[in-house]
């Protein structure tokens, strides 16, 4: 699963980074928002249907990576724009610290919400704060 998480990740990085420069950033970031937003409800569906198999999971996370490939140029090209000059370096570091952090406690804080609310639970609070957000 990490695998498939992660490698389109690093191996389109290179060409997201180009094409997000190129592009209107917020349609980057609403088109990848949406893309890892339908991966997760392809993987949802699935699970509710009862069909849902290991393999399907492989392509789903994937295309799921590949459009997250997108978001993180995007927002810091975004980024650069938004923030006056003087402060980039100390905004910089507080996005920097709070990707780390998430990815630190994200994988404790889903173990708790697994265990306490189950996959269905952890599926509805995911596309409330998508719908949200």
């Amino acid at each position: 699963m990490v695998l498939f998480a992660q490698l389109p990740s690093i191996l389109f990085s290179p060409l997201t980074g180009a094409l997000v420069d190129r592009w209107n950033r917020r349609t980057a970031m609403l088109v990848s928002d949406c893309g890892a937003g339908i991966s997760t409800l392809a993987i949802a569906l699935l699970l509710f249907s009862g069909n849902i198999q290991i393999w399907h999971l492989y392509p789903i996370i994937a295309i799921g990576s590949i459009f997250n490939a997108f978001q993180l140029p995007a927002y810091q090209a975004t980024l650069a724009l938004l923030v006056p000059k003087q402060h980039l370096v100390r905004v910089n570091i507080i996005v920097t610290l709070g990707l780390a952090s998430s990815q630190l406690i994200a994988p404790f804080l889903g173990c708790i919400l697994l265990i306490t609310l189950g996959i269905k639970g952890v599926f509805l609070i995911d596309f409330l704060t998508f719908s949200v957000l």
